[in-house]
């Protein structure tokens, strides 16, 4: 029995749908599949179609909840111990997807695991920032994510049993809310597990828009970290920068950002690399907004 849920905003989610419950019906295993739209306004009549596959619903939030409340709200909504969250924009790559989860689980008690995230390589994809990054630094093997499996667990490709964590409410704004998710699990002893079990991530935005979003990001992180949602230092940007804090140089970061961000922005945004430069660049936006 496996509950699949899906937050999701302003985005075509009924594709996903229809190739998850294939997979459930398959298996000849009772299950539910929840997408819930966080108060956005486009897609809203096709998802809807999702209300007319067997043991499928489309829920959509009035207002915007963040990503926390609204995979809370999937949570609080879904009724079998076995929990898969996934984004909306994803795509099981194998036809075993469900059956490999529903096997793996049966092995355990309790649990949270990633299954991995991949990008498809054969895209023309060599000047964009956001499948740079997700190549080098989400598509990471299942060995190098169990060396750090807390820093390298993501809510794309979740599976839950018989945990009961929610996520932080306090992060109402994009980004991070899978870290101290992660975090807090770390605290509760619950045991943080990496398989091979991916996913494709589908939906590659373009250069100004990632880094929009890497901003949006970066302040979110400086906020969950003033109010004492997650340790300064946890992250390696913050880490960094409070080392340079405690040093009194500060202001060589400042400087930085002055000589460097408008510069860095734009070669990011024509060539959407190199990543050591999108490091820099993260760094000394971090810094000039902490």
């Amino acid at each position: 029995m496996i509950s699949i849920l899906i937050p999701c905003y302003n985005y075509p989610s009924y594709d996903l749908v229809s190739i998850l419950y294939k997979q459930c019906v398959d298996s000849k295993i009772s299950f539910e599949i929840l997408v819930s739209e966080d108060g956005g306004q486009e897609y809203l009549d096709e998802n809807e179609q999702i209300n007319h596959i067997e043991n499928c619903k489309y829920l959509v939030n009035k207002t915007n909840l963040g990503r926390s409340g609204n995979i809370n709200r999937l949570l609080r909504f879904s009724k079998y111990d076995l929990k898969l969250i996934l984004d909306c924009d994803v795509w099981p790559k194998s036809s075993n997807f469900l059956n490999h989860y529903i096997n793996y689980s049966n092995q355990f008690s309790s649990f949270v695991s990633f299954g991995g995230i991949i990008y498809n390589n054969k895209q023309n994809q060599t000047n964009n920032l956001r499948y740079n990054y997700g190549i080098n630094r989400e598509a990471i093997s299942v060995e190098k994510r169990r060396k750090a499996p807390v820093k390298s667990l993501l809510t794309s490709n979740l599976l839950l049993k018989n945990c009961n964590q929610q996520f932080d409410e306090r992060i109402s704004t994009y980004g991070y809310e899978d870290l101290v998710f992660a975090h807090r699990i770390l605290e509760k002893k619950i045991e943080i597990l990496h398989i091979d079990n991916p996913v494709y991530h589908t939906n590659i935005e373009g250069n100004e828009e990632y880094l929009n979003k890497t901003q949006k990001a970066l302040q979110t992180l400086i906020s969950i970290e003033k109010k004492k949602v997650l340790n300064t230092g946890f992250t390696r940007i913050s880490k960094i920068y409070h080392i340079f804090a405690k040093l009194r140089l500060r202001g060589l970061l400042k400087l930085a950002y002055s000589l460097l961000h408008k510069v860095s922005y734009k070669a990011l945004l024509k060539k959407g690399k190199p990543l050591w430069l999108f490091d820099i660049y993260k760094l000394i936006f971090f810094s000039k907004h902490y």
